[in-house]
């Protein structure tokens, strides 16, 4: 009977029908798309009405007589807001530039974002730094990631360069429009290759998204400055197409769309079961940045100490210790332990230390590893002395960084 009971109350149990408006012509919305994907599997009973749809494009005429139980859409203008507001189901937006829709958004938090690109730019020893952004109003997050950046850096002793530049042409726009705004592009383009070449050099350059980062890189070609050895490239977004179409390869942070795609997926549940939700933005932690050639350099100008780092990061997960790199150095221990100390503000035990639990943390977030054998694989001598070295660094355990930045 109890059995029956269950069968019954599972065939009783509604199916709901959630539309879903994503732009999948990039990394970012595959990646929303896939944590959707994998909350309706463990969690949810939604048949899910799917057509690719452009940022910029109108509401679908469809939309209107789908009847749809919930809406996870990524809202691109004011047109497909007003037209989501009017159908007037639980809705969670998926970007959250579209101002007074009353609908809960979701997406990367900035001040992480800011905080992981400026460690990774000062762990290569720059002192020079420059933000690439788009013309201010355009889009409310890039603006606050400029904001952030700029912030993370003052709080660490240094100023940031802003660059903004001015509109060019919008996707979807009329050929006539763009044309007319064709000038304004060009005359953005040489703004940018003459703000890149008076920046000081070496200098470390963020820029808000992987197309404005080629944008960037395009400018160093014309103003003939080396990537990375004068200008390291950052970017966001971590769309490896465009990342392996760029020259060099470029190094963006991973937003995790993929967990952002589960929590709202996770919100609208809750949001069709009648639960209130604030109209707020909710926001989520990134994966970390994935390394390519365009920030690979390490901008130090003591050959000991830059030495030193390279042997660490080559080396460190194979149990490398201080001893082996002072070994490997013509300089005596002292010099070498002041100088590393004084140019990283580390100690060359305390930075083997973080290049392992960096490498276990990018192993606990992307592999289904025993921890176990992640403490091996990077380089730590035991679980316990791995799992009190992690929390230290992280303030998490292992466990819980696995199942908080993980899907």
């Amino acid at each position: 009977m109890a059995i029956r009971s269950i069968r019954l109350s599972r065939r009783r149990a509604p199916l709901r029908h959630v539309v879903l408006l994503v732009d999948t012509s990039r990394a970012y919305g595959r990646g929303l798309v896939h944590g959707v994907a994998s909350y309706n599997r463990k969690h949810g009973r939604w048949r899910i009405t799917f057509n690719p749809h452009g940022l910029q494009d109108p509401p679908p005429p469809w939309i209107y007589e789908a009847r749809p139980d919930g809406i996870l859409a990524r809202i691109g203008n004011a047109q497909v807001a007003r037209a989501l507001v009017k159908i007037g189901v639980p809705t969670v937006d998926l970007r959250g530039v579209i101002a007074g829709t009353g609908f809960p958004s979701v997406g990367v938090d900035n001040r992480e974002v800011a905080r992981i690109a400026v460690e990774h730019f000062l762990e290569r020893g720059f002192k020079q730094f420059a933000f690439c952004g788009l013309p201010q109003g355009v889009h409310p997050h890039m603006d606050d990631l400029s904001h952030q950046f700029v912030l993370r850096l003052a709080e660490a002793g240094y100023a940031c360069d802003v660059f903004h530049g001015r509109q060019g042409p919008l996707p979807g726009e009329a050929w006539e429009i763009q044309q007319n705004r064709l000038g304004q592009w060009r005359d953005q383009q040489e703004r940018l290759v003459r703000w890149v070449r008076q920046l000081p050099k070496p200098v470390a350059i963020m820029a808000c998204h992987d197309d404005r980062a080629l944008q960037v890189l395009d400018a160093c070609r014309r103003a003939r400055v080396l990537v990375p050895e004068e200008a390291a490239v950052l970017s966001t977004d971590n769309d490896e197409h465009l990342c392996e179409l760029a020259v060099p390869p470029l190094s963006s942070i991973d937003e995790n769309p993929v967990r952002i795609g589960y929590e709202a997926a996770a919100l609208l549940d809750r949001m069709m079961n009648g639960e209130p939700v604030p109209a707020q933005r909710f926001v989520f932690p990134p994966l970390g940045v994935a390394t390519r050639a365009s920030t690979d350099l390490l901008a130090v100008n003591d050959p000991h100490v830059a030495r030193a780092l390279c042997l660490i990061r080559e080396h460190a997960a194979e149990g490398i210790r201080p001893t082996h790199v002072l070994s490997q150095l013509p300089v005596s221990r002292a010099t070498l332990a002041g100088r590393f100390k004084s140019i990283v503000g580390r100690t060359l035990g305390e930075e083997i230390c973080r290049v392992r639990v960096r490498l276990a943390q990018e192993l606990l977030s992307r592999t289904d590893l025993p921890i176990k054998q992640i403490a091996a694989r990077a380089g730590f001598r035991s679980v316990e002395y791995f799992t009190r070295q992690f929390r230290r660094l992280t303030g998490l355990p292992p466990a819980t960084y696995r199942r908080r930045f993980t899907v």
